[in-house]
């Protein structure tokens, strides 16, 4: 997806791409990369506010998630520099010396974001990693209709819990509101098991399906929903 998904590529685009790829690969496993070396870091393309909804979105479909290096905390400068670990310059953390690439925001940084558990994108990215590794393995996987804003799918979880994990992102650019439709009789209330950029909602949250989930550009609620 390193080439596809630039600042024009809103849900419905994000879908034809995930579908193509999914339909194309049968039963052998893909791997979902965002950014690589050769191509400018996908945040640069879609802005901060996407960050972890685009985090979400390769780490939860089927197959191997590959982050390039800085994704996990929102970096937006050029590939190849330095990860940034601290607010210093001129390495960044990284090194005492100038690095032979410069620098991006050093106010992005690992030492920064370690220091919030809930609110940064590293806090996000690894609660994203608990869940996959908790949950999810080689799970089945449904991508639901997307229209200009929001983009769905679920992924089945992994006995013995019962349920699904329902991933709404909002990849468009302005807000949008989400309206669950129940796949059968035995769907309750849904528990918020991961909240990415959403001031409307908090981590562990119990979220009732029968209203809807309004989302703003570049937000994202991953859903536990269980069955009775």
């Amino acid at each position: 997806m390193a080439e596809e998904v630039d600042s024009q590529c809103r849900a419905r685009c994000v879908h034809r791409i995930v579908s193509r790829w999914t339909n194309a690969s049968g039963n052998a496993l893909m791997a979902w990369q965002m950014s690589n070396s050769l191509h400018v870091r996908t945040v640069k393309h879609k802005g901060e506010d996407y960050v972890d909804s685009l985090n979400m979105l390769t780490m939860l479909l089927p197959g191997t998630a590959i982050t390039y290096y800085g994704e996990e905390i929102g970096m937006s400068g050029r590939t190849r520099a330095p990860m940034q670990w601290q607010n210093v310059r001129p390495g960044g953390g990284f090194t005492n010396a100038g690095p032979w690439l410069p620098l991006g925001d050093v106010s992005v940084n690992v030492q920064d974001q370690r220091k919030d558990p809930y609110q940064t994108h590293l806090s996000v990215y690894r609660k994203l990693t608990t869940t996959i590794r908790n949950t999810l393995a080689n799970s089945a996987f449904e991508l639901g209709p997307a229209d200009d804003h929001l983009l769905t799918f679920t992924r089945e979880l992994e006995p013995p819990a019962a349920g699904k994990l329902l991933v709404i992102l909002n990849m468009g650019n302005d807000q949008a509101s989400y309206h669950h439709k129940p796949t059968n009789g035995t769907e309750r209330l849904g528990i918020n098991v991961l909240v990415l950029h959403s001031k409307r909602h908090v981590y562990r949250e119990v979220i009732n399906l029968h209203y809807p989930i309004v989302l703003n550009p570049g937000e994202g609620v991953i859903v536990e929903i269980n069955k009775n």
